[in-house]
């Protein structure tokens, strides 16, 4: 059981709290489900639970699990109670092997050698992964990360699991099979589960209740029924409609023949790859996790070393990595904007008018770093869109965001293509790909062919 009494969370006054006076109960063995506009708190929300608060952070309330009282204790002092996966738990992964880094967590709380191997080999079953625990977590898919974080999350005997965006970078199947295994360890261990998710019509039948998150830091609690998406389903999305324009002439982007791999010794994750993207043309890259969408793009980009092939690109190139913040250096959002502005030699307020169709307005004087992993992702979209480069390549750009921010940037790539700009983007969101695309790719071990279904 998780109660969460009158919880307030903010960097200032009362007025410009992330969360306000929230009161929330979730009973033992139930999976919830957090929802709400990119920004409005659903991050914050667990970290908030799982007492993971930045120093300068200022949060009050009570949080209980079961009848013990967590509220500003230290993360090790209820390590032995909850288990948190961030976003992008492979950020978080400490050991070189997946194995390593289950036991991690219960080394630190001075688990027996025999209670560990057993705990490992329980985890490792229930999440199905026992195949996996000699491999290095380097060499992990995207599913099989969510998977391993998991279980490293559970394997002290953990009964409450908070997990943001578990499925945001996994596609159709994996997603599905994830949230099953979630709902089974629920009904199996008692684990008490809250997710926060942004695809909610997907994780709606594994759920319990609903927990709506409104950006203006309330929050209520709704039934998990199919009532609930009318509820939540905003009233402007009109049904999906073809967006993409003509495509021009002149190529933006040749590949030819192009294979890369990580080592000499390892098979190609992409092979004989050919691809033309004309200029003004929005194509994109789909298929399974694991199946070298993000390779493709990083080696079109020239960040990583082609083994065979040419790649030929007409003027400039900007790349939105599926780690946007890597691209942030700055310590304000205005800081950010005003040197976007300068490096593209753009009108003031350029950057800024972007991001702020994309996710609304966020006070410019934040950290970048505060801001939600679907605001900084729309953050570097937007100084990428500020380039005017003659190409844009975008590593899952929808992910993190809501269905006003996805329609947004939908009219935002559709806007820089109709001046020429050539847009390829590799996604698993494939209702915002039948939006948007004028031709779609899928690439299924390494290999790519058009999608019969592609938009015309």
């Amino acid at each position: 059981m998780i109660k969460v009494h009158n919880l307030n969370y903010g960097f200032g006054n009362e007025e410009s709290n992330i969360l306000r006076r929230v009161s929330l109960e979730f009973a033992t063995g139930t999976v919830n489900l957090i929802c709400g506009p990119t920004g409005s708190g659903k991050s914050t929300l667990l970290k908030a639970i799982a007492q993971l608060n930045p120093k300068t952070a200022e949060s009050t309330g009570v949080v209980w699990i079961n009848d013990f009282q967590i509220s500003q204790k230290r993360p090790h002092q209820i390590a032995h109670l909850l288990g948190y996966v961030n976003q992008q738990p492979e950020s978080a992964f400490v050991a070189e092997t997946v194995i390593e880094e289950i036991a991690f967590s219960m080394e630190q709380l001075e688990v027996s050698v025999s209670q560990m191997r057993e705990n490992v080999n329980r985890v490792a079953e229930l999440l199905k992964i026992s195949e996996l625990l000699d491999s290095r977590t380097t060499e992990l898919s995207e599913g099989q990360q969510q998977r391993v974080a998991i279980a490293a999350a559970l394997a002290a005997g953990q009964k409450t699991l908070l997990l943001d965006e578990p499925t945001s970078a996994l596609d159709e199947k994996s997603a599905l099979n994830l949230l099953k295994t979630l709902r089974s360890i629920a009904d199996s261990t008692g684990t008490t589960i809250l997710l926060s998710e942004h695809r909610y019509e997907r994780a709606l039948p594994f759920a319990d209740s609903i927990v709506v998150l409104k950006g203006d830091g309330s929050a209520a609690k709704l039934p998990a029924t199919p009532d609930s998406i009318g509820m939540l389903l905003p009233e402007w999305i009109s049904p999906r409609e073809h967006l993409a324009i003509a495509t021009g002439k002149n190529l933006a982007l040749e590949v030819m023949d192009l294979e890369a791999r990580y080592s000499k010794d390892q098979d190609p994750v992409i092979s004989n790859l050919n691809l033309e993207i004309r200029e003004s043309e929005i194509a994109t890259l789909e298929g399974p996790n694991g199946s070298g969408k993000t390779t493709a793009l990083l080696t079109i980009a020239g960040v990583l070393q082609k083994h065979r092939g040419e790649v030929e690109i007409s003027g400039s190139l900007a790349l939105v990595p599926q780690r946007a913040s890597d691209l942030l250096f700055l310590d304000t959002l205005a800081k950010e904007f005003a040197e976007s502005d300068r490096h593209s030699k753009a009108q003031p307020n350029h950057t800024s008018g972007i991001f702020a169709k994309l996710v609304g307005r966020v006070d410019p004087k934040i950290h970048p770093r505060d801001l939600s992993v679907g605001q900084q992702l729309a953050l570097v979209i937007s100084i990428q869109l500020a380039t005017g480069s003659n190409l844009i390549l975008l590593d899952e750009p929808t992910k993190g965001f809501d269905y006003r921010a996805k329609q947004a940037l939908a009219q935002q790539l559709v806007q820089i293509a109709s001046s020429g700009t050539a847009v390829l983007l590799a996604t698993h969101d494939s209702d915002f790909a039948a939006q948007i695309a004028a031709n779609r790719y899928e690439l299924v071990q390494g290999q790519l062919r058009k999608r019969n279904e592609a938009s015309q």
